[in-house]
């Protein structure tokens, strides 16, 4: 369940990068994303 909305919010930030987010933003939710994965598994 948690997998997905993470993955809903970082294709939501990455189309507004340039616009609402910095590039740096999306590199920090990513990388958020990948430790939760790995924390799950």
């Amino acid at each position: 369940m948690l997998i997905p909305i993470f993955k809903d919010h970082n294709n939501k930030i990455k189309e507004l990068v340039g616009k609402e987010y910095a590039s740096r933003t999306l590199e920090l939710c990513t990388t958020s994303f990948k430790h939760t994965v790995e924390f799950l598994e």
